[in-house]
């Protein structure tokens, strides 16, 4: 199964990382998730809901290789 990583910005929202059930695929998604996380994006699994009930949406606080989409989306900044 293939899995995702968008990152939300002006132009709307794009891949920025794929991975599958290899090691490899997982360490530079995992590197990818880190570092979208030190320029002050938040992370959240956007995978589509399995059981009815089911949480979409969820923050993820560390990468989560198991979710099928991730969003990265940026700070807020107003002004």
């Amino acid at each position: 199964m293939l899995h995702v990583m968008n990152r939300l910005d002006d132009r709307g929202h794009g891949p920025i990382a794929r991975w599958s059930e290899d090691a490899a695929s997982r360490a530079e998604a995992s590197a990818e998730f880190a570092k979208h996380q030190a320029w002050g994006y938040t992370m959240y699994d956007i995978s589509p809901a399995v059981t009815p009930g089911e949480e979409i949406g969820r923050k993820l606080d560390a990468f989560d290789a198991e979710a099928t989409e991730i969003l990265a989306v940026p700070r807020i900044v107003g002004g």
